[in-house]
């Protein structure tokens, strides 16, 4: 099997950084990843979150906080 087998994303979790409207986390969802987190700062995730749903990937898609570069100092 190759390694870019659909099978290999069987059971695999993935994290998108800077997810923007989520396509590639998504795709991956779609195509058998068990889990995918999508990150980017709140105000993008308006838009991720409603991709996830209407591409029925809510079950094993989900979408996180994260500001690059940001400390609490």
């Amino acid at each position: 099997s190759s390694f870019f087998s659909l099978e290999n994303l069987k059971n695999k979790q993935g994290i998108e950084l800077g997810c923007g409207c989520g396509l590639p986390g998504i795709c991956l969802a779609k195509l058998g990843m068990k889990k995918m987190i999508l990150t980017d700062f709140e105000e993008a995730l308006e838009l991720t979150r409603k991709n996830i749903e209407k591409n029925q990937v809510s079950k094993n898609c989900e979408t996180q906080s994260l500001i690059w570069g940001k400390t609490d100092e």
